[in-house]
């Protein structure tokens, strides 16, 4: 069966979303749980202590290995996407400033992994 182009284009931006929010969630996990200094700035500043930070490394370090595989992609996605909505309900009524657009980025790019590999998953017609 020959395949659909926007099948060959969906694929390819799943995989780069994918990689893309697998560093961004390691990369961010670093600081946590290392105990850097400007991320325990940044917890402090909306009310977590070093502890609650590691645990957030924690779950960040799970979405990003989840992000990694295609099979287990959607539900990295969903992972991160619930911590950004957590980090920024947080950061909203910690601070008197908006979210970061950043993490608003990030929630919306994992909305859209997790709506493209679920879509994937649901179409028998896509071979992996």
């Amino acid at each position: 069966m020959q395949s659909h182009p926007w099948e060959s284009l969906r694929e390819f931006l799943a995989f780069t979303l994918q990689f893309v929010l697998a560093a961004v969630c390691i990369m961010a996990s670093v600081g946590k749980l290392l105990g850097y200094e400007t991320s325990l700035t940044t917890l402090e500043g909306i009310g977590l202590n070093g502890y609650q930070g590691a645990i957030i490394g924690v779950i960040e370090v799970a979405a990003g290995i989840l992000l990694i595989l295609p099979q287990t992609a959607r539900y990295g996605a969903i992972l991160l996407a619930a911590l950004m909505v957590s980090a920024n309900r947080l950061f909203i009524f910690s601070t008197s400033e908006a979210a970061p657009a950043f993490s608003l980025v990030i929630l919306a790019l994992c909305l859209i992994l997790a709506l493209i590999r679920w879509h994937t998953r649901a179409d028998p017609a896509i071979t992996r």
